[in-house]
């Protein structure tokens, strides 16, 4: 290999003296070799001294622990398995995608964080590390001007949500609830959470919250600050649920509403009992799900993992992992709420070790599984509720749940180990065996129930995924497979959207609202694009043609669709620009790889104005007032449409975007432009 093509991260030295080749004095003269060396490629950048940490100091004290990575070097294709130096006999190309077998992987570098993560997702297509990490000197200039325009998507300072103070310190409880929306609207928004959210996350008992919901509108003083607490909880996510119409009138967005209701949120949470209650632990549960959903502006992952941790540990405070035999006290309606809320914890659980690529807290349990039954038949005097395996009642989807997690916790957990080597083919072929066994057990139990079967799939498609991360290069086929099987679920949702008004009561029954659970669950249809583009990098530097691509036209147009959402999405929040920036990177990265990596920078400086156009053409048309006449008010970059008068302009890097004029707004931060722009970078599979 030529020195100057050598990744960051790596030099040469002359460490060896070959006998067979004396130089003129006679010693052995030095014989140059390729040495790797673990130094994180920002370090290696900008020559400085690296302590090879996880991530290093230095990297952390320039807040980029993100961007702390160290590379494999990347032998010569011709034989990935051999030592450099060495000569081949294998006359097959090996894949420049690469993966390690067990055995290599108990050598390998120190990671931070593990196979479902993103960054490891994408640490394997290695051609494109430096483009994805700035660290290539051509690109970095112009990755650098990217990464600025971050400061222009709108965030709050960031605070310690739910347990730091946002709110007025003269603040006291008429003033919180007097800021309320009216009665037809917080009615509209309890009902839009209870038909996105908690068919899934099961937290209550409808019927009783109901009951519960009626009493705080007769007299509110009945109502104690953890109940309070969580209803402000229930509106905030209902308010990112519910259709726009909804806030017509009530001179607010729906965002401005959000902000309220969760300052409300914490300022009764602070002022609750310090003995933890089941409503203290469904306003943590319900406070995970904003965080994951970027609700809470400035949201972190290290603040999602403290209050994952928080959370967990305060549930076995409460022993709700605990069978309820134990608790004589207890009565059969609150322990289904128990068993509820426990399961719904565990899932949280696993999306946030997902998210995050670290391992889900383990928690030994003997609780039983929530019961088979309708809402209707749990009450509130009921002693022996009636269940049944074989029919589907609104408890099914949570007692097949709870089946599957621990296989699907046991998983995650070992392919995000720092410490444990890369599963072996058996263990996966083992896991793959029960998950497809307890999915389609599942698929027969909720029949018709395709909304929370759905959810299901995506969740074991996932982590299928991830088992496989080691497998790469001899698992192609199934990884876009299971990577097509998430886009085309997105894809379902999007076309499922539908809408309420305001009046109706609680009715768990209607169809779900998909818009918001799509934002939910992107860092799934995130890692299926990654993947997608690893396993065609794979395949194409294995020499494998267009003929072996015989889903190519299926692969095209999911990730075009889906890409779709993410630039819509790519103004909400900085977490949501940075997932922007990097699939789209990451695909125009394999588009120059496709091409022998010739037009790599031609295809990102396409990528680099395509980034800056929707950036700025999101800010500009996402305007707009939520109540009155004219443009509904869009979120940030993804919401409805932007404002009907006055346009604008703007210029960054080479792109020049003008705003709409007084004939009509512009979708919320929508690209409105070239129909050729597939992803980000125009991820076309030109080279395949």
């Amino acid at each position: 290999m030529n020195p100057s093509e050598q990744p960051a991260g790596y030099f040469s030295t002359f460490s060896i003296l070959d006998p067979n080749r004396p130089n003129p004095e006679g010693f052995g003269k030095p014989q140059k070799r390729n040495r790797r060396v673990y130094v994180c490629i920002p370090c290696h950048r900008r020559k400085l001294k690296c302590d090879k940490g996880q991530p290093c100091s230095r990297c952390i004290q320039a807040d980029a622990a993100d961007e702390c990575i160290y590379q494999k070097f990347p032998f010569n294709k011709k034989d990935s398995s051999a030592e450099p130096g060495e000569t081949s006999q294998s006359t097959n190309p090996s894949p420049r995608v690469g993966t390690p077998t067990p055995s290599e992987g108990e050598g390998r570098a120190p990671r931070l964080h593990g196979a479902t993560h993103w960054n490891t997702i994408a640490s394997e297509f290695q051609e494109a590390l430096p483009y994805i990490t700035g660290a290539n000197p051509q690109w970095e200039q112009r990755y650098r001007h990217i990464q600025s325009l971050k400061y222009l998507v709108a965030s709050l300072p960031s605070h310690n949500f739910p347990f730091g103070t946002i709110c007025d310190c003269t603040q006291n409880r008429v003033q919180a609830l007097a800021g309320l929306p009216s009665r037809q609207v917080v009615d509209a928004l309890v009902r839009s959470y209870f038909e996105t959210f908690e068919p899934i996350y099961r937290l209550f008992h409808p019927p009783q919250f109901n009951q519960e919901l009626e009493i705080f509108w007769v007299d509110s003083n009945q109502c104690s600050e953890e109940w309070l607490s969580q209803f402000f909880m229930v509106i905030a996510l209902g308010s990112q649920s519910a259709p726009i119409q909804i806030f017509n009138g009530t001179g607010h967005r729906p965002n401005d509403w959000c902000d309220r209701f969760l300052s409300n949120a914490q300022f009764f949470l602070g002022r609750a009992s310090p003995s933890p209650t089941i409503s203290t632990i469904r306003t943590l549960c319900l406070a995970a799900i904003a965080q994951m959903l970027e609700a809470v502006k400035g949201s972190e992952a290290s603040r999602l993992l403290t209050l994952m941790g928080h959370l967990n540990q305060l549930a076995v405070s409460m022993y709700l992992h605990r069978t309820t035999v134990l608790f004589s006290n207890v009565s059969p309606s609150e322990a289904e709420i128990r068993r509820r809320t426990w399961v719904t914890i565990r899932l949280l659980s696993l999306d946030v070790a997902i998210r995050t690529g670290t391992i889900p807290l383990q928690i030994d349990s003997d609780i039983e599984p929530p019961l088979n039954i309708n809402n209707a038949e749990h009450g509130w005097i009921i002693e022996e509720p009636r269940t049944s395996e074989q029919r589907t009642t609104d408890g099914t989807f949570q007692a097949k749940l709870a089946g599957i997690l621990p296989a699907l916790l046991q998983v995650v957990k070992t392919v995000n180990s720092p410490t444990k080597a890369p599963p072996r083919s058996e263990t996966i072929e083992n896991w793959r065996e029960q998950l497809v066994h307890r999915l389609k057990d599942a698929e027969s139990a909720l029949a018709g129930q395709t909304f929370q079967l759905d959810f299901l799939k995506i969740l074991v498609n996932r982590v299928m995924l991830s088992m496989y991360h080691c497998q790469l290069s001899s698992k192609t086929k199934t990884v876009i497979r299971l990577s097509l099987s998430i886009l085309e679920i997105q894809s379902r949702w999007r076309q499922q959207i539908t809408s309420i008004t305001p009046g109706f009561l609680i009715n768990t029954q209607g169809p779900p609202t998909t818009n918001c659970l799509l934002s939910l669950r992107r860092d799934d249809f995130g890692a299926a694009i990654l993947s997608l583009i690893v396993a065609v990098a794979s395949r194409a530097s294995s020499g494998q043609g267009q003929t072996q691509f015989e889903d190519l036209g299926r692969i095209r147009a999911g990730v075009r669709e889906s890409m779709q959402d993410f630039r819509d999405w790519a103004c909400r929040s900085i977490t949501h620009f940075d997932e922007f920036v990097l699939l789209s990177v990451a695909a125009g990265c394999l588009e120059g790889f496709l091409k022998d990596g010739g037009g790599m920078m031609s295809v990102l400086t396409e990528v680099a104005d395509r980034i800056e156009h929707t950036i700025l053409s999101g800010k500009l048309w996402s305007g707009g007032g939520a109540g009155g006449g004219g443009g509904g008010g869009g979120g940030g970059g993804g919401g409805g449409g932007g404002g009907g008068g006055g346009g604008g302009s703007g210029r960054t890097g080479n792109v020049t975007v003008t705003g709409p004029g007084a004939g009509g707004g512009g979708g919320g931060g929508m690209y409105i432009g070239d129909p050729g722009f597939l992803i980000g970078g125009g991820f076309a599979f030109d080279g395949v």
